[in-house]
């Protein structure tokens, strides 16, 4: 069910350590596994996501989260 997925989660280290499971990202074209990934570190507009994928594909994606 969860193959191929990268599992995307909002972490926060103040005072404690919290995990938020954000969503998944699929990979392009059949059965996509991710192999490498990377966090854009001057990308002033929010967290931007690179992935390589299994398929040959190399995806940015930009990562919209809403506060609570």
């Amino acid at each position: 069910m969860y193959r191929g997925l990268l599992a995307v989660y909002d972490v926060r280290r103040s005072p404690l350590v919290s995990l938020s499971l954000v969503g998944f990202i699929r990979g392009p074209g059949e059965g996509a596994k991710p192999l490498a990934f990377a966090f854009h570190s001057k990308f002033k507009q929010g967290p931007l996501l690179s992935v390589c994928w299994s398929s040959g594909w190399c995806c940015t994606y930009p990562l919209i989260l809403h506060s609570h």
